[in-house]
């Protein structure tokens, strides 16, 4: 099985958000080491000193993925954080647009209120403005 490298998964987190449509400043931050965080009200740069961040890190670390943008929800069952991300396996396909303005994504949720609840798997983002939500 080949696995892809640090480098070709950033460079393959990178043609996803391109492909996405997301806004050229978050692409080329992303490029340069920035991740930002995406809400319905608000985007803001995850700072390196945060708890978000150290978990991005330890996720990253542990499962040998690269996350490439989060978005932040508060639903009935927790507040997650939604990590998109690229994972080492190269025949895993993390993006399928199902939609002009919509795609399915690999991500990992973590439930900051409830841990037990975080998990892998596919969630729908919407990305529109060059901005992301999921949906």
């Amino acid at each position: 099985m080949k696995c892809l490298s640090k480098e070709q998964r950033k460079a393959k987190a990178i043609k996803i958000m391109r492909k996405m449509g997301m806004n050229k400043h978050y692409v080329d931050a992303f490029e340069q080491g920035t991740l930002y965080c995406f809400n319905v009200t608000s985007t803001v740069q995850v700072e390196t000193s945060s708890t978000l961040y150290q978990r991005v890190k330890e996720l990253e670390r542990k499962d040998d993925c690269t996350v490439f943008a989060i978005t932040h929800e508060k639903f009935s069952f927790g507040e997650c954080y939604t990590f998109l991300l690229v994972l080492k396996e190269s025949f895993v396909n993390p993006f399928m647009p199902s939609g002009e303005y919509i795609s399915t994504h690999f991500a990992y949720v973590w439930n900051i209120d409830k841990e037990h609840f975080s998990e892998f798997g596919s969630v729908n983002i919407y990305c529109g403005n060059g901005q992301i939500f999921r949906i």
